[in-house]
């Protein structure tokens, strides 16, 4: 388990740092990580899901003023816990939870991105050797003023998580 990860700037001195779950979202985001458990409430109770092939895409915009990056998060999940009234049988309610859970880690991450720009100015992300590797005469002109357009780049994550299996995971015994 990951306590938390300190980060630098580029005179190696610490800014701050992610706790646990920020920094498995970094890690994500990195293409490092590539399974997890995830337990996240939404309005229609609690649910545990065990992540695995995790992938990620990036791909950028500077056709713009402003600069902007699409983070795509993609993988399979299992469900391992339903605190929910929801009949998983149906795959309908599959859809449903795949789709809130989705919006939820979507909104986290887009959070945890922000925080980093703004608190902290530092391209942990790798977002500049993204603009790099997809306009290399473009980055030319950016890399000298990086640490200062990077708080103002505009990131979008989206996350695509499929649940693959439910197991014998089944709705709540009424009381």
């Amino acid at each position: 388990m990951i306590h938390a990860v300190a980060l630098f700037n580029k005179s190696l001195q610490m800014v701050g740092e992610l706790d646990g779950q920020e920094s498995l979202e970094l890690y994500w985001i990195k293409n490092v990580l590539k399974d997890h458990y995830i337990t996240e409430t939404t309005d229609k109770g609690t649910f545990s899901l065990y992540e695995s092939n995790l992938h990620r895409r990036i791909t950028t915009d500077l056709s713009e003023e402003k600069i902007k990056i699409a983070v795509a998060l993609s993988g399979t999940g299992r469900l391992l816990e339903n605190d929910s009234d929801m009949d998983l049988s149906e795959s309908s309610n599959i859809k449903e939870i795949e789709k809130m859970l989705n919006g939820i880690l979507s909104r986290k991450m887009e959070k945890m991105i922000k925080t980093v720009q703004i608190r902290y100015a530092q391209d942990i992300f790798g977002f500049g050797e993204e603009i790099h590797r997809e306009h290399p005469y473009r980055w030319k002109a950016l890399r000298e003023r990086w640490d200062e357009v990077y708080p103002t780049v505009e990131v979008s994550v989206n996350v695509d998580l499929n649940i693959r299996r439910v197991g014998k995971v089944g709705a709540s015994v009424p009381i």
